[in-house]
């Protein structure tokens, strides 16, 4: 029936799936001869004999360090020339007693879950295992309603003992709106993410005069907040109710995404209390600069979007229906409430060109309809691709993706504008394959 590996869920979403590829030392060289003789026989008779190949593997091989199959291939690839691809291995056609199997346990013990697949596993119930860790017993990094830096030094990680099992903890500050709370968290990412917004509200919490002073003073913010009214919801969130005014959303939207930059971005985190003194001392004079900067970028797009849904509801022909619903696609996936948080700082650079191309692409459709269409599809495979997979969007790769697209919709419909880089369908297939 194969080995067994029992998982408390506490510590399920810090198992690591790689590892468990390399099963124990006694039943690796079994796997690994199974596998090559698995392989295509166009591939195989490159490896005969196969026990051999496997010993000349697991030798040069170090186990544990990264997946299993991509070590295996790049071993074979050095030993002999043959590239093997990640669809050549067939992992699903291994025996039961060669596949791990994994028991998911509660705090007691009692059996939750079974499954040969740790992926799955995790997947099923990150969520849970998430809460489980929650709840291991508190400990200094366990602070809550803090309004200043009210704590020792904030690491990257520490290890932790539990029912004599050792495992990672990471850090975290959650922004709670006027305060913050320190906690533990059971992934790298997850901590991140939630320290980058929690670290952003301490700083704004020891700016309140400068927060109150930009709420009030943001250049031409009026004009921007009339643009803005009728601006959607973001096309890939689900609708959540207002809960305030589309101009109040974009003040904190501008004044976050200023402390950003003012006190974050490029820069290493704070990780003490004297760091963060440091960091407020020496930055806190950029701070109402950069917000005025960021607002003035903010503004061009603002007035351009607002120019051009005029124009697509007015007298639009017929024949040049499609590019309207395109654009108007297009649009959405530009400008929405929240863009200023979710666009990176590139993209925000060059969104007044997006706006200009979409522009010269009107000017064209009056004249020639047919050449449109025709260079609308050479955009929409590409374009089609990435909204199937969007839920992916956070992936840098395919976040680069996204916006090598607006670039390649300006070599299609409007040249004349100009690319901030060279861009192609080549290319965007080439970037496709990273993602």
């Amino acid at each position: 029936d194969g080995i067994t590996q029992t998982i408390p869920l506490s510590l399920l979403n810090q198992s690591d799936p790689e590892r468990y590829e390399w099963l124990v030392p006694g039943l690796l060289r079994d796997k690994v001869i199974f596998l090559l003789k698995s392989l295509p026989k166009s591939l195989r008779r490159h490896f005969i004999p196969v026990p051999d190949y496997a010993d000349r593997c697991l030798k040069a091989l170090t186990p544990y360090e990264g997946a299993l199959l991509p070590a295996l291939s790049e071993q074979l690839r050095k030993m002999t020339g043959v590239e093997i691809k990640a669809d050549d291995w067939r992992q699903e056609d291994l025996p039961l007693y060669l596949k791990m199997n994994f028991k998911l346990v509660d705090e007691q013990g009692e059996l939750l879950a079974e499954n040969r697949d740790l992926n799955q596993l995790k997947q099923d119930w990150s969520k849970e295992a998430a809460a489980s860790f929650r709840q291991l017993p508190d400990s200094e990094y366990e602070k809550s309603g803090m309004t200043g830096w009210e704590f020792d030094a904030f690491p990257e990680h520490i290890v932790m003992q539990q029912n004599g099992l050792e495992m990672t903890a990471y850090p975290a500050l959650v922004d709670r709106g006027d305060h913050v709370d320190l906690t533990l968290m059971d992934t790298l990412q997850q901590a991140k993410s939630f320290s980058a917004i929690g670290l952003r509200r301490l700083f704004m919490l020891a700016e309140k005069d400068k927060v109150k002073y930009l709420q009030k003073n943001l250049p031409d913010i009026q004009k921007m907040c009339l643009h803005y009214a009728n601006v959607p919801a973001a096309p890939f969130e689900e609708n959540k109710a207002q809960q305030i005014t589309p101009c109040e959303q974009l003040k904190q939207d501008l004044i976050a995404v200023a402390f950003d930059r003012c006190f974050l971005k490029d820069q290493d985190w704070p990780r003490d209390k004297q760091q963060f003194e440091q960091r407020l001392k020496h930055r806190s004079s950029e701070l109402i600069n950069i917000a005025n900067q960021l607002a003035r970028l903010i503004a061009e797009p603002l007035s351009e979007y607002h120019a051009i849904a005029k124009r697509l509801s007015g007298n639009i022909p017929l024949a040049a229906m499609h590019a309207v619903k395109d654009i108007r696609e297009q649009l959405n996936y530009l400008l929405y409430q929240g863009f200023v948080h979710h666009t990176p700082d590139e993209a925000l650079q060059r969104l007044p060109a997006y706006f200009r191309a979409i522009g010269a692409r009107l000017d064209k459709l009056k004249t020639d309809p047919a050449k449109d269409r025709q260079r609308q599809m050479e955009v929409q495979p590409y374009w089609q691709r990435y909204l199937s997979n969007i839920k992916r969007a956070d992936n840098e790769a395919m976040q680069q993706y996204r916006w090598m697209i607006e670039e390649f919709r300006i070599s299609v419909f409007a040249q004349e504008i100009g690319t901030a880089y060279a861009v192609s369908a080549k290319r965007l297939d080439k970037q496709w394959a990273k993602c």
